[in-house]
């Protein structure tokens, strides 16, 4: 695909993504709609007419692009034999580093902190340093204001402070230390605080207007900054008198901790119940083996992924998945609920103080429905035409309920989803999503999705021998350029659960991809935080098709962020409009669901050489009854 040249974009109001468009595929200044989204076309009535045509061929391009590879290597399945990552040479970080400087770019990792102190330390120092060098904006004369001492360097200054945010955000949200996990709230804290009220220095926002006051000719990324750093500016209210501004910025400070101190209650909370063998019916011995915990009892944490969705998907008793549903969704309440209350009080009287009708009209403003009238009447819209479908669903989900022995009722609650999909799949298609995890080892299910996303992107994964992260299991591995052998960024892998760990899955930014002030590029580094089936003592993970279709979605999020070659953080890897975040990755999940791309690594465990021998995936793949899990991109310290 054509590398398309940077333009000024003022007032665009489609999903746009600032990365690189070149082969390897990356994107930048890439503006797309997916055709099944014409429903929101209306929206775009404000800008040129020309762009639903560029629309149009680009995604029509670019899904051909990635469809005609679904078949990649497909006629060469992976030999049981053929040796995995695990059996791949690690490659050593500082090799790493000293390639990546052959190519004026900068390859690190975080300094990871040990103790709470060194937490509370290093955040206060990295304060420090981002008030130095805002008072260096500020004490700019206004004669000698250029783009690089103004918008440039306040750039700069998030970029920094942001990797600080970043990291303590992992540790607050990963760590398995308990009292690590507290530092790193209060840091996150600190630094929510921090970025807040850079919004209200006057001082550097006098220096910034004095730029802007040239009526400077920009072009590209260095106007977008200028652009999203003016609409910053106006949605803080600094346009607002003194006294509305001061209590603005209280309430955006107090909503920051309400939201982190929200996502950690629930990360905390454990929610164990204990069954007997008889209410656990439909599960499997291995699953009674390990939730034993006494004389015909046994624990199922709703709380802890993997057992929660496994339950849920196999226990043939209503009561007990009502049970674990009720818990679920209820953990942390007593915490939660008050917080919760005070969150959406606060975010009325912000939308009222910053001149909105409601937070929605807030939150909506940047995206391309613009209003909350707009996103709820597009909502209502896809409603009322899936309404039919959902209906004809429904009922063959009833149906099935009604066809078990003793069934009191067909009707389908929110804890029949789980067991009433794969019930469903088991009458009318013959699929046991049970009975498939035997064909997905996670090992090789790693390494045959690193080959799919390796031959697309023209790419190298290799595990990298690295100083420890935050937690033993967590392995590193970096990506290289096939031809030039380029590091273009490293991640992580913190793949299964642990008390008090982020409970769903998601892309945590580490190090944003960016221009340095050297001239240097800053490669990125990502975290994948997941929950997928823990090794047992006698098997090894086994991943549901349903898990192989999140790992490839959450690894296309990574590959959005480490593939990234823009010049200010503000736009790279995850910092891309709302509306489009999730747009890359919806499209590289697809693979998952193509039966000649799993043939490459699918494979019992036992006898690897034994395949499937479904002969094709049902078209209903895609019907709306599909259970699906929680998947989610991270890309602030705090996730909202």
């Amino acid at each position: 695909m054509p590398q398309m040249r940077p333009r000024k974009t003022v007032n665009i109001s489609v999903a746009s993504c600032e990365n690189d468009c070149k082969w390897p595929l990356q994107f930048k200044n890439f503006v797309i709609i997916p055709l099944s989204a014409k429903p929101f076309w209306p929206f775009l009535e404000r800008t040129e007419n020309y762009i639903r045509l560029i629309v149009s061929l680009a995604v029509t391009a670019l899904l051909a692009f990635f469809f005609n590879c679904a078949a990649v290597r497909a006629d060469q399945p992976a030999k049981a034999e053929a040796p995995g990552l695990s059996s791949v040479p690690k490659l050593q970080l500082r090799d790493l580093q000293d390639q990546a400087a052959r190519f004026n770019s900068v390859l690190s990792l975080p300094e990871w902190e040990s103790t709470p102190a060194q937490v509370d330390a290093n955040v206060d120092a990295a304060i420090a340093e981002a008030n130095r060098q805002l008072e260096t904006i500020a004490q700019v004369d206004r004669k000698s204001a250029t783009f690089e001492n103004t918008v440039r360097a306040l750039n700069d200054v998030y970029a920094k402070i942001l990797q600080t945010g970043h990291r303590v955000g992992v540790l607050e949200q990963a760590h398995p230390d308990p009292k690590m996990r507290s530092a790193g709230l209060d840091a996150t804290q600190k630094i929510d605080e921090f970025l807040v009220g850079i919004d209200y220095r006057k001082d550097v926002y006098r220096s910034i207007k004095a730029y802007l006051d040239t009526n400077p000719h920009l072009e590209g990324q260095d106007a977008r900054l200028v652009e999203f750093a003016v609409r910053s500016y106006r949605r803080a209210g600094l346009a607002l008198p003194d006294e509305k501004q001061q209590k603005i910025e209280a309430l955006r400070k107090q909503l920051a901790s309400i939201q982190a101190h929200y996502l950690v209650n629930a990360n905390n909370a454990a929610a164990p119940l204990k069954f007997t063998k008889d209410e656990l019916e439909g599960v499997s011995d291995d699953f009674l083996k390990q939730a034993k915990t006494g004389e015909n009892e046994y624990t199922v944490d709703a709380n802890v992924p993997p057992q929660y969705i496994y339950a849920m998907t196999n226990c043939v008793k209503e009561e007990t998945r009502k049970s674990l549903c009720i818990a679920r969704d209820t953990r942390a309440r007593e915490k939660n609920l008050p917080l919760a209350t005070q969150a959406i009080e606060i975010r009325a009287q912000l939308a009222g103080l910053l001149g909105y009708e409601s937070w929605a009209d807030y939150q909506e403003e940047v995206k391309m429905a613009k209003t909350g009238k707009n996103a709820l009447n597009f909502e209502e819209q896809l409603k009322t035409a899936l309404e039919p479908k959902y209906q004809a669903e429904i009922s063959e989900l009833k149906k099935a309920k009604a066809s078990l022995p003793g069934a009191v009722s067909n009707e389908v609650k929110l804890w029949d989803w789980y067991f009433t999909s794969a019930l469903l799949q088991k009458q009318k298609y013959n699929i046991d999503t049970e009975a498939l995890r035997v064909y997905f080892p996670f090992d090789r299910v790693l390494d045959g999705m690193f080959k799919i996303y390796e031959h697309i992107f023209q790419v190298e994964i290799r595990p990298v021998d690295a100083p420890a992260a935050y937690e033993n299991d967590v392995k590193l591995y970096a990506v290289l350029d096939q031809q030039t052998h380029q590091p273009l960024g490293l991640f992580y892998l913190d793949l299964f659960p642990r008390p008090g760990k982020y409970n769903h899955f998601a892309n945590f930014a580490l190090i944003n991809g960016g221009l340095l002030p050297d001239g240097k590029y800053q490669r990125p580094v990502v975290d994948l935080i997941c929950n997928f089936p823990p090794p047992s003592s006698d098997k090894p993970s086994l991943a549901s098709q349903q898990d192989v279709v999140t790992i490839f979605h959450e690894f296309g999020h990574a590959m959005h962020a480490i593939l990234t070659t823009v010049n200010y953080v503000q736009f790279s890897g995850f910092n891309v409009p709302g509306d489009f975040v999730e747009a890359p990755s919806q499209m590289l999940e697809y693979f998952a669901w193509d039966k000649k791309v799993l043939d490459s690594f699918a494979g019992d465990y036992r006898d690897p050489s034994k395949r499937f021998r479904l002969k094709c995936w049902p078209s209903s793949k895609r019907q709306i009854w599909r259970p699906k899990h929680a998947l989610t991109v991270a890309s602030s310290p705090s996730v909202y």
